[in-house]
């Protein structure tokens, strides 16, 4: 059985479709706080106060601090306020504002998958703690989202280096990652794709039994899969072989 890959594809590192695209590079669109909390927090941020001395430990003025770079879209240093306020008050009424706000300053670093995976993991984190520590804060389902999105991003990364070992017919190391897309993010949409180069790498090594295993169990969770026509053409060629 020799299965070729399927034409049109591309492996360019890119961002992750228009809603990623859209998510890391346009920060007043996706952060999906309410206007009311906005309106809020500038009340209370108005009443911080403007001596030298209490702007160094005074939450609001150390939140403030914070927002200016963030609204500035200086993210490094955004994420670096809003850890220090959180540090030194996490109990705070705007904790839960600041631990969103950490998460997405991390977020909007995140380039395309052949980059840094440091901001990824960062986000992951901080959009994590906050789940667990503030299950009641109205950040929930916005970080929820966001986790979603940093996971498809690893996914993708995953995939990515898979394709170059692929591509360099280094198998047994593209299998390796072709499976942690599927085991490790298996909500993911690229997962029948992963399916596909995996079962291509196991044909590679001539493990035919295992490639044509892998394509039924990636027609019968993904019937609609881009690769139907391709996988329907290989299954039905008497033992797999090309006609």
């Amino acid at each position: 059985m020799t299965i070729q890959p399927a034409t049109g594809q591309s492996f360019f590192p890119v961002l992750l479709g228009s809603l990623l695209l859209l998510a890391f590079g346009c920060a007043t669109v996706q952060d999906e706080i309410d206007p009311s909390l906005q309106a809020d927090l500038k009340e209370s941020l108005s009443k911080a106060p403007t001596d030298e001395l209490s702007k160094s430990y005074d939450p609001l003025s150390l939140l403030q601090r914070a927002e200016t770079f963030y609204d500035g879209k200086n993210f490094v240093e955004a994420a670096a306020e809003y850890e220090y306020f959180l540090n030194l008050h996490p109990l705070h009424r705007w904790a839960a504002y600041a631990q969103y706000k950490l998460g997405l300053s991390y977020f909007y670093q995140i380039q395309t998958v052949d980059r840094d995976i440091e901001p990824v993991l960062k986000a992951l984190t901080a959009f994590q703690k906050l789940l667990d520590l503030y299950p009641d804060s109205p950040f929930q389902e916005a970080t929820l989202k966001k986790v979603r999105l940093c996971k498809d991003w690893l996914a993708e990364r995953e995939f990515y280096i898979g394709h170059l070992y692929y591509k360099k017919s280094a198998y047994p190391a593209a299998i390796m990652r072709f499976q942690e897309v599927v085991q490790d993010y298996p909500e993911s949409a690229i997962v029948d794709k992963a399916m596909y180069y995996l079962a291509l790498s196991h044909q590679r090594l001539g493990e035919l039994e295992k490639a044509k295993q892998g394509l039924k169990e990636l027609l019968e969770k993904y019937p609609n899969t881009q690769y139907r026509k391709e996988i329907m053409r290989l299954l039905s060629t008497p033992d797999g072989q090309e006609t």
